[in-house]
C-alpha cells in the first residue's frame, strides 16, 4: 500500500512536471511570435536630403524626397528644370514637387540641377551625362534608400527635351517607365526654330 502510494505521488509529480514544461514551451512560443510580429511591422521613416552632390561642378546637386513605409518597389520620379540649357534651377520645379507629394505620396522624388551649357560647352552630352549619374546613383543605392530602380521623368522646356532624349536614347538598362514633357522642344529642324528672329531661338543653335 505504501509502495502504491509512492508510485501515485511520483506519477502526479511527473504529470505536473510535463504540464509545467508544456506551459513553458507555449509561453516561449508566444513570446517569439510576438517579437517576430513587432520586427516585421517596423515602419520606414521618410527621408529627405538636399543639395546631394553627384559631381565636382557646383550645379551637380539634387534634392531627394522618399516617402515613409516605402518598399524595394517604390518608384522614383526625376524632375528636370528648364532654362534654355543655359540657366534655371531645381527650385523652379518646387511647385511640381509639392503637387506630386500631395497627390502621389507613395512616389520618391529627385529634383536635380545639371551642369549649364555655354558656347563651346554644348548641352549634349554634358547634361545627358548628368542625368545618367543621377539615375546610376539611385540604382547603386537601392538597398540603403529602400527604393526600386524604375524611374520616371517630368521635365519643363529644356528639361523636358532632356527627359525625352535620355529616356529614348540613353536608357540602356530600360529603367524608364514614364516621361512627361511640359513644353519640351522635340524637332530642331522645324523652320519656326531656325528661321525665327527670336534671339532665344537663335542663341539656341549656337549651343548645339
Amino acid at each position: 500500500m505504501k509502495t502504491n502510494s509512492n508510485i501515485e505521488i511520483y506519477s502526479n509529480k511527473l504529470t505536473l512536471s510535463f504540464l509545467f514544461l508544456f506551459v513553458f514551451i507555449l509561453s516561449c512560443s508566444d513570446q517569439n511570435t510576438t517579437n517576430f510580429e513587432v520586427d516585421s511591422a517596423v515602419s520606414i521613416a521618410s527621408y529627405t536630403a538636399t543639395d546631394v552632390r553627384y559631381g565636382p561642378d557646383s550645379n551637380q546637386i539634387f534634392d531627394i524626397y522618399l516617402p515613409e513605409n516605402r518598399t524595394p518597389n517604390t518608384k522614383i520620379v526625376v524632375l528636370i528644370h528648364g532654362g534654355g540649357w543655359v540657366s534655371g534651377d531645381k527650385r523652379d520645379m518646387n511647385a511640381i514637387k509639392d503637387y506630386i507629394q500631395d497627390t502621389h505620396p507613395n512616389l520618391g522624388l529627385i529634383n536635380m540641377n545639371y551642369t549649364l551649357a555655354e558656347v563651346g560647352n554644348p548641352p549634349i552630352p554634358l547634361q545627358t551625362d548628368d542625368i545618367t549619374k543621377v539615375v546610376t546613383y539611385v540604382k547603386d543605392n537601392q538597398s540603403s534608400l529602400i527604393v526600386g530602380d524604375d524611374v520616371g521623368f517630368i521635365g519643363f522646356s529644356a528639361g523636358a527635351h532632356l527627359s525625352l532624349l535620355w529616356s529614348y536614347a540613353y536608357d540602356i538598362n530600360h529603367q524608364v517607365r514614364m516621361t512627361c514633357s511640359i513644353a519640351g522642344p522635340t524637332n530642331f529642324t522645324d523652320p519656326s526654330y531656325y528661321n525665327s528672329i527670336n534671339p532665344v531661338f537663335q542663341s539656341m543653335y549656337y549651343l548645339f
